[in-house]
């Protein structure tokens, strides 16, 4: 019995994942001045980013390094335009000679990157994933789980015939007669009992976990909507210069002064619509900064600073927001919003001046939309933290963990007297279903992967987000100044 009780104290301490120490950078790679770090819980997304953290601005060498694969990774530094030409060079290319290399470059002109892993219905070619699957997490738990397993059946077999021949119990019929084997029953009759209740409660455990990830992927995907709705109202009724001496060319096309360095807009309204986009996103980038710790390092005053260099922020706007000293870095963004905000309602009451009018169409309910779809998504912002702080109860996520635990580890128990050595065979395929489905509740439960528990597996890809929502204001700007 004390082998037993070795092996179950050691499995524990090998799968505690209660409180995981997180360095206080936004990346493994990264490692900080000093020692510091903190304990993080596991009920608690990154200790919900409370008035009291701190970002540490200490950071290694190669800090910059990393600030500017973070921001490459975003976006930032690409030209809003990039997406747009190359699509529509490629697709010339391809419509004057059909030739496959032009064909190729249309395809990968076009290709939107997956903010999540995507996959293929044939059944031979989700056999061969692994990487990314949370079988690739559950293996080594699987392992401990059949090494647990293999040590009882040595045990056993010593106790009752002082050898180690663990193949030979299969063969003899006898085993039940055993005094210590036959008391073995017991605890499968139980392990049976709770067969059931644990595959139960199981499923029910991952299906809610799962509606919450899916709840969160429809918010993040909200937001998005909310910033390419904004930018489309106001690109639409953006005012634009008057085409004067239009005539037509031998193709049937209009040509005429409307050419421009503005792309057909007015002066000012093609920069006051070069400022919302900006503003947003930069408010884009701060908010997903201040929910994951992966890009909690551009909120650092080297990161604004990365941010001011490639134009994002103005060193203006970099130093209205340092002086605001009684709201947290995490919190920032929303004044971003508010300015945002204030410039839309001052360029639309520009309106009263006709020859510099910003908004070129009049229509009363414009002003009343846009404070809607601004309400809406401050709304759906504050709506990431409230999910991630009661995605589950540390009640019901703590009985599910245990129920499953003590299935799994009773297994090679209760099934000795009926598989002997085969028993571990046994507790591996339900190690890796039975714990694999609960790392995979898990992992729906930290969907911006936070707590990096089973990485590479389900985590959204953040910087593709981000970059959509960057490419989508050149799409409303030059997509309504070209029609």
């Amino acid at each position: 019995m004390t082998t037993l009780v070795l092996f179950l104290v050691l499995l524990v301490a090998a799968t505690d994942r209660d409180n995981i120490t997180v360095n206080a950078v936004a990346s493994p790679r990264l490692s900080a001045s000093t020692s510091t770090s903190y304990v993080v819980p596991h009920s608690s997304p990154i200790a919900k980013w409370d008035e009291e953290k701190k970002i540490h601005v200490d950071y290694a060498v190669d800090a910059d390094e990393e600030l500017l694969d973070l921001i490459q990774m975003t976006g930032i530094l690409d030209d809003p335009l990039s997406s747009w030409s190359a699509s529509a060079s490629a697709l010339a290319s391809f419509s004057s000679n059909g030739s496959a290399e032009s064909k190729a470059a249309v395809l990968k002109a076009m290709q939107r990157d997956p903010i999540i892993e995507k996959y293929h219905p044939q059944p031979r070619w989700l056999w061969r994933q692994f990487a990314g699957t949370v079988i690739s997490a559950a293996w080594p738990t699987a392992v401990i789980n059949m090494i647990w397993a293999t040590a009882f059946c040595f045990f056993i077999r010593y106790k009752t015939h002082g050898d180690f021949r663990v193949v030979q119990e299969v063969l003899e019929t006898s085993a039940t007669t055993i005094p210590l084997v036959a008391r073995l029953t017991v605890i499968d009759k139980i392990w049976t009992t709770l067969m059931g209740l644990t595959t139960f409660l199981l499923t029910f455990f991952v299906t809610q976990a799962y509606g919450f990830w899916k709840d969160f992927y429809n918010v993040t995907r909200s937001i998005q909507g909310r910033l390419n709705t904004i930018q489309m109202l106001l690109a639409s009724h953006a005012a634009r210069e008057r085409v004067k001496n239009t005539r037509r060319n031998n193709n049937n096309n209009r040509t005429g002064a409307a050419t421009n360095h503005y792309h057909g807009y007015t002066k000012d309204s093609y920069e006051f619509l070069q400022l919302i986009a900006r503003r947003l996103r930069l408010f884009h980038i701060m908010y997903w900064s201040s929910q994951t710790r992966r890009f909690e390092i551009l909120l650092s005053d080297k990161g604004l600073n990365r941010l001011v260099d490639t134009g994002v922020l103005t060193q203006e706007e970099k130093n209205a927001l340092d002086a605001l000293v009684d709201v947290p870095r995490t919190q920032k963004q929303y004044t971003v919003l508010q300015s945002t905000i204030t410039a839309c309602q001052k360029g639309i009451h520009h309106n009263n001046n006709k020859k510099n009018a910003i908004i070129g169409i009049d229509s009363k309910f414009l002003e009343q939309i846009l404070l809607s779809e601004f309400t809406q998504l401050r709304g759906k912002c504050g709506s990431i933290p409230d999910l991630i702080a009661g995605r589950m109860p540390l009640a019901y996520a703590h009985f599910v963990q245990i129920l499953v635990d003590t299935f799994v580890l009773c297994t090679p128990i209760a099934k000795y007297d009926s598989l002997g050595i085969f028993s571990v065979l046994m507790t591996g395929i339900l190690s890796f279903f039975y714990q694999g489905l609960l790392m995979l509740a898990k992992v729906f439960l930290d969907p911006l992967d936070n707590v990096d528990y089973c990485d590479g597996c389900l985590s959204y890809d953040l910087g593709v987000l981000i970059r959509e929502s960057n490419a989508a204001a050149s799409k409303w700007i030059h997509g309504g100044a070209a029609i």
